[in-house]
């Protein structure tokens, strides 16, 4: 046989077997996830201790389970990440941690900066974080979105790492303080090692 239909062949078969997986029954790595709504009641996730790196330099977060994560390390023209998702990825948060190339120098300066964007915003919290550094919670006015944010400095390097998370919703998020309180609960945990 001719080796150039010996390989359509078995290519023809792989696409049929690949097509003809059962849809019916979701695996392990297949979950139904509705694009409708979040995936899940975020602020009520329960959290788990998790140890990473950014850019070498470790950190430990509590974070949900079952979320994917994503790193990109650092090409020197853009700090490196890594980042978590949930399932859905327009309607569940997404978790970061980066190094903050220009941080704000104070609780007020990144009061302020969480006030900038598209939409008016307001500050729903903030504060000192164990360990040093300052968190802030801010959403639109609209309600449809709310971000945490929290610094620390690397004591061995002197960078400074910001941890945020970010949820959208297309309408007004019912139950955002409850949310916000999980969300600050996520980002008060976030220690720089």
């Amino acid at each position: 046989m001719n080796p150039t239909a010996v390989l359509l062949t078995l290519l023809a078969a792989s696409s049929l077997i690949a097509c003809n997986k059962s849809k019916d029954k979701p695996t392990k790595e297949t979950v139904e996830v509705s694009m409708d709504a979040p995936s899940v009641d975020w602020s009520a996730q329960a959290l788990t201790k998790t140890s990473d790196k950014v850019d070498s330099i470790a950190f430990s977060v509590a974070l949900p389970p079952n979320l994917q994560r994503e790193e990109k390390i650092s090409d020197g023209t853009f700090p490196g990440y890594v980042t978590w998702n949930g399932p859905n990825p327009f309607l569940d948060p997404t978790f970061t941690a980066q190094i903050d190339a220009f941080p704000p120098e104070t609780l007020s300066k990144a009061e302020k900066g969480a006030l900038r964007g598209t939409e008016p915003r307001e500050i729903l919290g903030s504060g000192e974080v164990d360990g040093g550094g300052f968190f802030v919670s801010a959403a639109e006015t609209s309600k449809q979105y709310i971000n945490v944010e929290a610094w620390q400095t690397s004591a061995a390097s002197g960078k400074v790492v910001r941890f945020s998370i970010g949820f959208r919703s297309s309408e007004a998020i019912a139950n955002l303080d409850k949310l916000r309180l999980w969300m600050e609960s996520v980002a008060t945990s976030f220690q720089v090692e």
